[in-house]
């Protein structure tokens, strides 16, 4: 049986860097964790496993393309920051 993969893309605009920032790391396990949460968006004999940038400009003639293979330690840390920012939102005492 053949594995089946997806891939998250996310198109940017303007100059590309080198590799991936931190604060789009965050976005893009923040995609994968919205997909774990909702599986019916993806058929179950489906493994979502990386995730790409990828900047399109019309100023330049080539399109970048940045992968983040998604990694399991990364992606719990990822979501123990999400569970203390969550935590902080609800603590807040906004009226």
């Amino acid at each position: 049986k053949k594995d089946k993969t997806a891939i998250i893309r996310d198109y940017k605009t303007g100059k590309p860097t080198e590799r991936i920032g931190q604060n789009y790391k965050y976005q893009l396990y923040l995609y994968k964790l919205l997909l774990d949460c909702a599986p019916e968006r993806l058929p179950k004999d489906v493994r979502l496993e990386s995730a790409e940038l990828i900047y399109l400009s019309p100023a330049e003639e080539e399109i970048v393309t940045l992968k983040l293979n998604y990694d399991q330690n990364e992606y719990e840390e990822f979501k123990e920051l999400i569970k203390k920012v969550w935590s902080e939102i609800m603590h807040l005492g906004i009226r």
